[in-house]
């Protein structure tokens, strides 16, 4: 995303249970999240993420996405999930999809 002018990290983390921490402390307008993580998997965090800060936005990005994946991430407070088989555009549409909705 190097490349995409009108998005900024504010952030990264190397596990969930950091991600966690970060989304705490940097109140970010999204957070991305990998299913697959060290620590805390993506669901834990996005469940954590979502009853500390409920109006961050949690896009789920993940290699195993299927109906099942994607109820258990809706459940769980993600608010849309992406495969990681989608291009990288594909993956900056759902942020700013995201974002333009976020209120």
């Amino acid at each position: 995303m190097d490349l995409q002018h009108d998005l900024e990290v504010c952030g990264e983390a190397g596990d969930g249970l950091e991600g966690v921490e970060k989304a705490l402390a940097l109140s970010p307008d999204l957070v991305l999240l990998d299913l697959s993580m060290p620590v805390m998997n993506g669901l834990q965090a996005a469940r954590e993420i979502h009853r500390l800060r409920p109006n961050v936005r949690i896009l789920m990005y993940t290699t195993f996405c299927n109906s099942h994946v994607e109820r258990e991430a809706l459940a769980m407070g993600a608010s849309a999930v992406v495969s990681k088989s989608e291009s990288a555009e594909s993956l900056c549409v759902s942020i700013r999809g995201l974002l333009q909705t976020a209120g």
